[in-house]
């Protein structure tokens, strides 16, 4: 199929073109019904998911805060991973001022 396929109309397009050459018009139907079921089924799991940026697993939308800026009204890394970065970020900071402190004590 050289066009991309974004919606079922084009699929349904592409499958009576490409797929089913020769086959009957109930066997199309019926590919075109299962087709249409698993395509609003992409459509409800894209709706209700989101992929970190920063683990790239898939996530529910509850395991993102929300943040105004981004389009879609939500940070782009999960919960746990903005948790992981603080507590690293935080260490880090702590590392370098003791290290700050001692040079200025010496």
């Amino acid at each position: 199929m050289k066009n991309e396929i974004t919606t079922p109309t084009k699929l349904t397009a592409a499958i009576k073109a490409e797929l089913l050459a020769g086959a009957t018009e109930k066997e199309i139907l019926a590919v075109v019904g299962m087709v249409s079921e698993a395509f609003a089924m992409v459509q409800n799991f894209k709706a209700t998911t989101k992929v970190c940026k920063t683990c790239n697993e898939i996530h529910p939308l509850e395991s993102f805060t929300k943040r105004k800026q981004n389009k879609d009204g939500l940070n782009a890394s999960c919960k746990s991973c903005v948790s992981t970065w603080t507590k690293e970020y935080k260490a880090n900071k702590a590392k370098a001022k003791a290290s700050l402190e001692l040079i200025q004590n010496a």
